[in-house]
């Protein structure tokens, strides 16, 4: 990744919500956060530890997280093009400054190894176009593995592209952070439940 150069808060473009898309946003915030709640509390309630990531994934591409919020102008291009539709608006993710930008939904699908196509949309920058062998070596986070919260199924390693996942002798996952790229294949295909046992934590 690039450090930010001659970038100012007046230069940046800003995200232009028209009333219906402030009203779709406030509606989607409304909706999100007694979600995320009842999430903490079901799996409180099971015994399990809720999962809240530090830093969200953002799409691949990206020189510096600053550098993705201050020129991303929440088109949607990238959302709209992507195959596996892992990208959606941000609604609370990156804080309500940067809402509407794309962030990666792992528990709704996973980012395909192969795929450059958002990072060849993106019209303001805010995305570098990547070839295929740039994105296997541009990670956008790492999978952490939550013990408390595992059945011992092995499907995350199973399905992990990179081969990152690797499971120990209690036949709980094991992580390693110089393979894993951050594709949240693991997380999607985790069946654990009411939170999964595996999740994607951004860069």
């Amino acid at each position: 990744m690039e450090p930010e150069e001659g970038l100012n808060q007046q230069q940046s473009p800003r995200v232009k919500l028209s009333r219906r898309s402030f009203l779709a946003l406030a509606g989607a915030v409304a909706l999100s956060v007694p979600l995320m709640k009842a999430e903490a509390v079901a799996a409180k309630a099971a015994g399990k530890k809720p999962i809240k990531p530090k830093h969200y994934v953002t799409p691949p591409g990206i020189k510096t997280r600053k550098h993705f919020h201050e020129h991303c102008t929440g088109c949607h291009l990238c959302v709209s093009k992507c195959p596996q539709k892992v990208l959606r608006p941000a609604t609370t993710q990156y804080g309500l400054a940067y809402a509407m930008q794309p962030v990666k939904d792992y528990d709704a699908s996973y980012c395909r190894a192969g795929c450059t196509r958002c990072t060849n949309v993106c019209p303001s920058g805010a995305l570098r176009p990547l070839t295929r062998d740039q994105k296997l070596h541009s990670p956008v986070g790492y999978a952490v593995a939550v013990h408390e919260n595992c059945m011992g199924c092995g499907e995350c390693a199973s399905v992990c592209p990179q081969k990152a996942i690797t499971m120990n002798k209690e036949w709980l996952p094991v992580v390693n952070h110089i393979l894993c790229i951050g594709c949240g294949a693991c997380q999607y295909a985790c069946p654990a439940r009411p939170v999964k046992a595996i999740y994607v934590e951004g860069i």
